[in-house]
């Protein structure tokens, strides 16, 4: 019994188990004993031998009453080096199954938080990958209304150039009317009427070149709008303004010409009816003020349709930023999940182990 004892022990110190012993410090559990149990194993059976030989010395060293009966003695040293054999065997083997269970316990546990891990991280990439496409979606969608914004004012102002033409061709050409019913009246006054018609012509070629100019700055804006950046829209106006006071200025020079022309051409044909000159100086007033009209509502509109771009872009830029603001929103709240997410392994690790 107590070589019995002493082997329990022996092997209990050989291979102990404490919880708290990291999982990288055990192999995968094995079928094959390792070599600490081997060992205590064969420091078991050598204290059983030595405890075996000493009580066959001590029965030796017996006086002659114990050496009268030597067949019982070792028969009962066999019998007891037997169960201490059978009892170490039963020890080893219930620790083992202990220790490999453990072990398997603690496998299972890693393996468990490590797939938790890998389910984590996938849902982390999924919100991410949604958010940034929730992202290029907004802008998109942003884009896509700024540009039609910008194709809509583009008709709109064709169409609008369109119609001056028309009524620029009516207006010459009442005005050419007007001129050849004068020469017809003024048979006598060619000459003077030749002058007329010169000054005329003159007028509305500056006339026509003036409108060409617009037509063609309205046509550069629009191309430039869509190639130029926020930041020169205040040097576009600066230009426009310069450009709007040259032809201003360009037509107020023709005008004096022309109302210099007229007066000489006046001075000169005294011959002429006095109602046929009142009636040509109404109609050449009240063509310029429908010029002048004319111009100013065309730089009404333009002004116009600036603010109106103006405000679309910010429109457009308001909704960007929200947008990104949302993306923020939402990029953190996935970093808030993921960071619960790999807190709740880490809590139930312990409980596990």
């Amino acid at each position: 019994m107590n070589s019995s004892a002493t082997t329990n022990q022996t092997w209990e110190a050989s291979a102990p188990v404490d919880d708290s012993t990291s999982l990288d410090e055990f192999p995968p559990p094995s079928p094959t004993p390792s070599p600490t149990t081997a060992a205590a194993i064969a420091a078991s059976l050598s204290s059983s031998a030595r405890f075996s030989d000493r009580d066959s010395s001590s029965s030796s060293s017996r006086p002659s009453e114990s050496s009268s009966r030597p067949s019982l003695s070792s028969q009962r040293d066999s019998d007891s080096n037997a169960a201490s054999a059978a009892a170490l065997q039963r020890a080893s083997s219930s620790s083992m199954e202990s220790v490999q269970g453990s072990v398997e316990t603690m496998w299972e546990a890693r393996r468990a938080r490590e797939e938790a891990e890998r389910l984590a991280d996938e849902k982390l990439i999924e919100a991410v990958c949604a958010a940034s496409l929730l992202e290029y979606k907004e802008r998109h969608r942003a884009m896509e209304d700024y540009e039609r914004d910008v194709e809509t004012n583009t008709t709109t102002r064709d169409l609008e150039l369109e119609r001056l033409r028309q009524r620029r061709e009516e207006a010459e050409r009442k005005k050419r009317e007007a001129m050849q019913r004068v020469i017809d009246a003024k048979a006598k006054a060619a000459a003077m009427a030749n002058k007329v018609k010169d000054a005329a012509k003159s007028y509305e070629s500056a006339a026509t070149q003036r409108a060409e100019k617009e037509a063609e700055r309205a046509q550069n804006e629009k191309l430039t709008e869509k190639e130029r950046a926020l930041l020169e829209l205040q040097q576009r106006k600066e230009e426009a303004i310069r450009r709007r006071e040259e032809a201003e200025r360009k037509a107020q020079e023709a005008r004096e010409r022309a109302d210099a022309m007229r007066k000489k051409a006046i001075e000169a044909a005294q011959v002429v009816r006095q109602k046929s000159r009142m009636q040509i100086e109404m109609e050449l007033t009240q063509e310029e003020d429908a010029r002048q009209r004319l111009l100013e509502r065309k730089l009404s509109s333009l002004e116009e349709e600036k603010l109106l771009a103006r405000e679309r872009k910010e429109a457009a830029a308001r909704k960007a930023l929200e947008a990104q603001r949302r993306a923020e929103e939402l990029r953190e709240r996935a970093e808030q999940a993921q960071l619960a997410m790999r807190a709740a392994p880490a809590a139930s690790s312990p409980s596990v182990a």
